[in-house]
C-alpha cells in the first residue's frame, strides 16, 4: 500500500512567463498528471504572489508545462531518495528568510520595503 508521502506531492515547473503547480499523486505512481490532481497556472510576471489561477485560459500552457514536469521526472533515477513532501518534525524557517525582489536600482529589497 502506498504513503501519504507517495501518494500526494507538489510541484511546480516555471518557463518564461508562466509556472504551473500541481498538486497530486506522486507523478512515478500515475500515468496522468491532471488526473485527480489540483493545477494552477499563473503568469508570473504579472502576477508575482500567484493570485489568478490562468489554468482554465490557457489549457494548452498547462499540457506544455506538465509534459515538461513529467520528462524532467523520468530523469530521476529509479532508486533515488523519494521526494520529501513534509518539513521534519519541529523544523522552522530561520527568521530571515522572506521574499526577496530586485527594485529597479538593482538593490535587493524585502516586502516591506526596507534594503
Amino acid at each position: 500500500e502506498l504513503t501519504d508521502v507517495e501518494r500526494r506531492e507538489q510541484s511546480a515547473v516555471i518557463a518564461g512567463d508562466w509556472k504551473v503547480v500541481r498538486l497530486g499523486p506522486n507523478l512515478d505512481q500515475v500515468p496522468d498528471p491532471k488526473k485527480d490532481s489540483s493545477v494552477n497556472l499563473f503568469r508570473i510576471l504579472d502576477d508575482p504572489y500567484e493570485t489568478t489561477d490562468l489554468a482554465d485560459q490557457h489549457p494548452e500552457v498547462v499540457s506544455r508545462l506538465l509534459d515538461k514536469l513529467v520528462r524532467f521526472r523520468q530523469l530521476k533515477p529509479r532508486n533515488a531518495l523519494p521526494i520529501p513532501l513534509d518539513r521534519p518534525k519541529g523544523w522552522a524557517p530561520p527568521s530571515d528568510w522572506g521574499i526577496r525582489r530586485a527594485s529597479t536600482d538593482g538593490e535587493s529589497t524585502d516586502g516591506s520595503g526596507s534594503q
